[in-house]
């Protein structure tokens, strides 16, 4: 779907160029909003839903600067029964870990 708004790094851009000036109250509600949409995918959906992806150009501006998270395309699935991602260790990997055969822990 179309949002007006564009995405969070279209804005921040703009921010830094200071083409558009965002208020303290403003920046407040879009991370909020962002930890609000976090919670509903981790623990409210079922089965629930790691996004693996959260970043500025995956967080979508509406109207308002209301926040709308996407391409949940390397989201994972969790079984109610499975255990919590904490527990299970770390579900992301560094693009830097593909790029070498070498992994620095």
């Amino acid at each position: 779907d179309f949002v007006p708004g564009g995405s969070l790094e279209d804005v921040m851009k703009r921010v830094r160029s200071q083409q558009v000036s965002l208020s303290w109250d403003t920046r407040n509600r879009i991370a909020a909003g962002v930890a609000k949409g976090l919670r509903h995918l981790h623990f409210e959906c079922n089965p629930r839903i790691l996004h693996c992806n959260l970043k500025p150009s995956n967080v979508m501006l509406e109207e308002g600067f209301e926040p709308v998270l996407a391409d949940c395309g390397v989201a994972r699935l969790l079984d109610s029964g499975s255990p919590d991602p904490e527990s299970s260790g770390s579900l992301y990997t560094a693009p830097e870990c593909y790029q070498s055969s070498r992994v620095h822990r």
